[in-house]
């Protein structure tokens, strides 16, 4: 009557290395997967089997746990039938119940549920989720009860910073806003360690100055092995004040990423530009210098952003200066627009050769959302990772849930409203990127050229205009979740950037609906 969680049943006794649950007569549920990866811990090397009946498949769905003493993670493998006739469906090495649960439904019914993780398991080690950080789980595995929590409405985080300072306090404190989760971990009051939307060190810590909506945890005790902090907190707090009350000029002046940048001062000399940015913040010139030359009357600040691949702590003072000095000013609509490049514009090219490549385009591209399908995603993705092997450019992936929730149930989205998806997202993408199909129900965003960062900023956009509704749909019921990985951030001893984003969004669903992958770190043997 009241949802209380039964306490699992006993294992039975293994035979020939295999723990064999009873079968059950629907998909397994949180308490189902939390037996088994309790059976697997407690008995590492052998395999717990569990099975259920599925009218809709001839071969009985088997889902197997196995966790081996070397191994840092358990691995999952869902199937249909065992043994020489049984398929293998997916694979997959994780402690987050909550993402096998999803899998699990993505696979039998095509749908994903919100799910309320067993705290025991709910940390993954190697991702940045809402709760959690990168190899920073407590000893005894189990996160203890938030020591200090609060709204940043009320409690500023300069306030909030200082008053850890003064206290002299060790530990962590996680806080999760509008756009995603950070963590920053303290030692007798001094920041040692931060990470947040994709950045570590001073840079993440820095961010949380312009913060000005969501909540936070401190966990007492909670300490990391990482060192990317090494100044005094004072002077980093000094700097923070001052990136915040220059992000609130910039508001209070109305400026938003899809501002249009105007140059006021096009006859401008090097020494006038010189003079004039002197009496703004302190910032190098060759970087305002830069930013001003980007700026021509037709381009927005996201677009920007995006192109010159500058941190905050660097952008925002520049846009500070430039606008309290007179130099630019903003608009909501371009000035002129731009002719597209197209193949017809090059001299000699032959315009009868495109004709040729229709059906090529026809294999790549799923008619009904004119978009490209997954295994032509996953070749573009191919052809980036050897880009950047030659030339070390980024590159990034955003993997987008869109869902219905009815009844606490989140389903898919119909046609109609999957098409306005597809234009929404087309609208916040440049020109280079490529939009795809992932997998079955959700999509994907390759950015060449992109960082973790301002992909971020990218998945934000995003993840507003989905909100706002698709083909005449309820906003309040629909659901989107994004989650981010990059080259070179999010990678290891190998690129499997296409896993570490889907990783991402999955814990989302779970969590934030933003969230950025983690640095991959060389798996350790427990």
């Amino acid at each position: 009557m009241f949802n209380q969680r039964k306490t699992p049943p006993p294992p039975p006794p293994p035979i020939g290395g295999v723990i064999r649950l009873p079968t059950l007569e629907r998909v397994p549920g949180e308490a189902d997967v939390s037996s088994m990866l309790s059976h697997a811990q407690s008995a590492r090397g052998k395999q717990v089997k569990l099975a259920w009946t599925d009218d809709s498949q001839q071969s009985v769905p088997l889902l197997t746990c196995t966790w081996d003493s070397t191994a840092s993670e358990p691995r999952w493998v869902m199937q249909y039938g065992e043994g020489s006739m049984g398929k293998i469906v997916w694979m997959y090495d994780s402690t987050d119940i909550g993402l096998i649960i999803n899998f699990v439904l993505g696979t039998c019914t095509g749908t994903v549920q919100e799910v309320q993780m067993n705290d025991s398991f709910a940390m993954d080690p190697v991702l940045l989720s809402a709760d959690g950080t990168a190899g920073a789980a407590p000893a005894s595995g189990q996160r203890v009860n938030a020591t200090m929590e609060g709204d940043l409405v009320d409690f500023s985080v300069p306030s909030l910073l200082q008053s850890f300072g003064i206290a002299a306090m060790s530990g962590m404190l996680s806080l999760k806003g509008p756009d995603g989760s950070a963590d920053v971990f303290f030692q007798d009051g001094n920041p040692t360690h931060a990470q947040a939307l994709g950045s570590f060190g001073e840079l993440a810590l820095l961010e949380l100055f312009t913060w000005e909506q969501g909540k936070f945890h401190f966990y007492k005790g909670e300490r990391t092995d990482e060192r990317t902090i090494n100044r005094r907190l004072d002077s980093i707090i000094m700097e923070g004040v001052t990136l915040l009350d220059q992000a609130k000029f910039i508001r209070n002046a109305g400026v938003t990423p899809e501002s249009y940048l105007i140059k006021k001062a096009y006859g401008v000399s090097e020494a006038e530009f010189d003079a004039q940015v002197s009496r703004g913040a302190a910032i190098e010139l060759a970087v305002q210098k830069r930013f001003f030359a980007e700026i021509d009357d037709r381009t927005k600040l996201f677009e920007i952003l995006l192109r010159l691949q500058l941190p905050k702590t660097k952008w925002l003072p520049t846009l500070y200066n430039l606008l309290s000095c007179g130099l630019i000013g903003h608009s909501m609509n371009a000035a002129v627009s731009r002719k597209p490049l197209t193949l017809a514009d090059t001299q000699d090219f032959d315009t009868s050769v495109v004709s040729l490549s229709d059906p090529i385009k026809k294999q790549l591209i799923r008619g009904e959302t004119g978009i490209f399908t997954y295994p032509a995603f996953v070749f573009l993705v191919e052809q980036e990772c050897l880009r950047f092997e030659g030339t070390q450019e980024p590159f990034s992936i955003m993997v987008i849930a869109v869902r219905i929730n009815e009844g606490n149930k989140l389903i898919p989205p119909p046609v109609e409203a999957t098409q306005s998806a597809v234009a929404l997202i087309s609208s916040t993408k440049r020109r280079m990127d490529s939009l795809a199909h992932f997998q079955t129900l959700d999509f994907a965003l390759l950015l060449p050229h992109c960082d973790a960062s301002f992909t971020l900023l990218m998945a934000q956009r995003t993840y507003k205009l989905l909100m706002q509704g698709a083909a005449g749909l309820d906003p309040s019921k629909v659901h989107v979740t994004i989650g981010i990985a990059s080259v070179p951030e999010h990678t290891g001893p190998s690129v499997d950037i296409i896993g570490r984003a889907r990783e991402a969004q999955a814990l989302a669903t779970a969590g934030s609906p933003l969230l950025v992958a983690s640095r991959r770190e060389t798996p350790r043997p427990v």
